[in-house]
């Protein structure tokens, strides 16, 4: 079952948490209302990764929204012994939504009763705003100690990070280890490990963050989002 609404709200602009990017001075309100949609997905297609949440942002501002998640059953009943966390940060405002953007994080299930999660309920807390135009979503390639391109994070002694847009933002790298479910359940992130701290990446620039030597090997999957601090 897929969950998707939409929640407006008139915001008020802070000016900590959001690192490289040009932010309104505290108390000035937002020059319209910042439009966020939600959309749960419990488990995707071939080659795509499962329990994600997707957060689009219609509005012509980028958005830090903090949010908190009810799992729910496959009738819409809530789960109270279900704790709901997130591999991205969004429940603690790590994660920020460019202006006209759509980006994701990942969730994870835990408690009585996490086998049987179908959908969440998910409120907005709170939510930071600032001007925004031209962000891009950063790209990533994996390096190994030569420098050469390698097709697998367990390989890369490096990850180079590109900012392909107009604005100086900031990034973390997580890696992720994937359980192996029962077939037709969906998979969850065991473990998730940061690699390297907030990265400030220049506009049209290209950073450099490496990977230490004792995590490589536990990584399926390593993961980059515009964050703040």
């Amino acid at each position: 079952m897929r969950m998707s609404w939409t929640v407006f709200a008139a915001l008020l602009l802070l000016t900590s948490g959001c690192a490289g990017l040009d932010l309104q001075k505290p108390g000035e309100q937002a020059s319209e209302d910042t439009d966020l949609a939600f959309d749960y997905v419990a488990v995707g297609g071939t080659g795509t990764i499962d329990q994600t949440l997707t957060i689009t942002n219609s509005s012509d501002e980028a958005a830090v929204p903090t949010l908190s998640f009810v799992a729910l059953d496959s009738s819409g009943r809530p789960l109270p012994r279900v704790e709901v966390s997130t591999v991205y940060g969004s429940d603690s405002g790590l994660v920020v939504a460019p202006a006209d953007y759509e980006v994701f994080d990942i969730l994870r299930f835990e408690g009585a009763g996490a086998d049987r999660v179908e959908d969440v309920d998910v409120t907005v807390e709170s939510v930071d705003s600032f001007p925004d135009a031209g962000t891009v979503y950063p790209t990533i390639d994996y390096l190994s100690s030569s420098g050469r391109s390698v097709p697998y994070p367990s390989q890369a002694a490096t990850v180079r990070v590109k900012n392909p847009g107009a604005h100086d933002y900031a990034v973390r790298l997580v890696g992720i280890a994937w359980n192996r479910p029962a077939p037709g359940h969906s998979q969850q992130a065991q473990s998730v490990t940061p690699v390297g701290s907030l990265v400030k990446v220049p506009a049209g620039r290209s950073v450099d963050v490496p990977v230490p030597a004792h995590l490589r090997a536990g990584f399926d999957s390593l993961k980059c989002y515009i964050s703040t601090n």
